[in-house]
């Protein structure tokens, strides 16, 4: 499913191999909430993690038979850098749409079926403030 998916944006064509050797590329696969979740519930959720992580260090390099990035880089994704980092992305592909817009920032608020992330102005250390927060949903 995941080659698939990779193969359907382009991860497999010849211009991509050409621009990012598959020997040289890494995939980073972040696993948040969710996961987080299966894995804190029992052993077997933590069992089940441990499987899909051996899966990604050693089965992968053989699914991707040369034509896909060779590595799979797995980690879980704690809720303070799941938030750090969404509020990142969110910075980095939108930020200058905003600013054509006349805002001078981006704020998020993010929602999955496990967590809620949220980063507003002055939340960033580097603003003196406090880190984005990543709070889990309760059912």
């Amino acid at each position: 499913l995941l080659a698939a998916a990779l193969r359907s944006f382009g991860a497999g064509s010849e211009a991509f191999r050409k621009a990012h050797p598959p020997e040289t590329c890494v995939v980073f696969l972040g696993a948040t909430g969710g996961v987080r979740k299966i894995r804190d519930r029992d052993d077997v959720g933590a069992a089940q993690v441990d499987a899909f992580a051996r899966f990604c260090r050693l089965t992968w390099p053989k699914v991707a038979d040369g034509s896909l990035p060779a590595t799979l880089s797995f980690q879980i994704v704690e809720g303070v850098n799941e938030a750090r980092w969404e509020w990142a992305a969110a910075k980095e592909l939108f930020g200058s749409a905003f600013a054509e817009q006349g805002y001078d920032c981006v704020q998020l608020l993010a929602a999955g079926g496990a967590s809620v992330q949220v980063g507003i102005r002055g939340m960033s250390t580097a603003e003196a403030g406090a880190p984005p927060l990543s709070m889990p949903l309760r059912p």
